[in-house]
């Protein structure tokens, strides 16, 4: 076998002529220390050219499907969907959760799929690896010190109940505080009660809590014709969830409107109202 040693080599004619290297008959040209031998032919329309692990470089089809990415496992290149990578996450499924109602998709009452239980505490079955929810805690009295109620979404994110107010007296100016949220990824604290006065006597709800689909929530009970206090509105959180094993459950406890003690007979407005939970996928 001859050998020809040289440090350079160029094409013989034109400019753009392509330098060839040819092997006898079907032989295949063999390159490097390794002699990888390289195909004699040309491959498919799309296919990439890989190594078959003894020394032939073979031609392969493009793997996975179109907008999959090639993700290493550690040891091999495998084809994926890709990641999200933060985009923004479009959901088509909503459910409405309060204390003895719920609603899916803007529909009748009772109609969520995939939850039972009622009076505050329902279990629901995952129905997909990723949703969003959100929680908002009751609000509190208005005439007493009772705080409204802890909405949570199981372990993952909840937010606790307004307090009450404690002014039962024109000459009382205690401010009641608002819940938060704890550990969404946007947690918020409800607003505070308003500050009484002599001149501030208003038998409706004057303290708007969060609202959601044009329905206000944990809100505080508004002052009446015999005392001016107002309860705080109930906290807010939200977490987009994801890694869940669909069929798994967990457990959704909502807050209801909670009594003033004996005013809400007459005065409706001293209540704190109910709080709500929201998941989407």
């Amino acid at each position: 076998m001859s050998r020809i040693e040289s440090d350079l080599v160029i094409a013989a004619t034109g400019t753009n002529t392509a330098l060839q290297l040819q092997g006898k008959g079907t032989g295949k040209v063999a390159l490097g220390d390794a002699n990888l031998l390289v195909p004699d032919a040309d491959g498919a329309a799309g296919q990439i050219v890989t190594t078959d692990g003894s020394a032939n470089l073979v031609f392969a089809a493009t793997p996975g499907s179109s907008g999959n990415v090639l993700t290493s496992n550690g040891s091999a290149w495998t084809s994926a969907a890709a990641a999200g990578g933060g985009a923004v996450a479009w959901y088509t499924n909503i459910a409405v959760i309060e204390y003895n109602t719920d609603y899916f998709n803007g529909g009748s009452n009772g109609s969520v799929p995939n939850l039972t239980g009622g009076s505050g505490s329902w279990t629901y079955t995952i129905p997909a690896t990723e949703i969003f929810v959100m929680v908002i805690g009751g609000g509190g009295t208005s005439h007493n010190s009772t705080q409204g109620g802890t909405t949570s979404f199981g372990s993952h994110v909840s937010a606790t109940g307004g307090q009450g107010s404690t002014a039962a007296a024109h000459n009382s100016y205690a401010q009641a505080i608002g819940g938060i949220g704890s550990s969404g990824d946007i947690n918020i604290r409800g607003n505070m009660g308003g500050a009484p006065s002599s001149t501030n006597v208003n038998a409706n709800p004057n303290n708007p809590g969060p609202m959601f689909a044009g329905v206000t929530y944990g809100y505080g009970g508004g002052g009446g014709s015999t005392h001016t206090g107002w309860g705080a509105c109930g906290g807010y959180a939200q977490k987009r969830i994801t890694g869940l094993t669909i069929g798994n459950t967990e457990t959704v406890t909502v807050s209801n409107w909670v009594s003033d003690g004996g005013y809400d007979n007459t005065y409706k407005s001293h209540q704190g109202g109910q709080g709500v939970c929201v998941v989407m996928y």
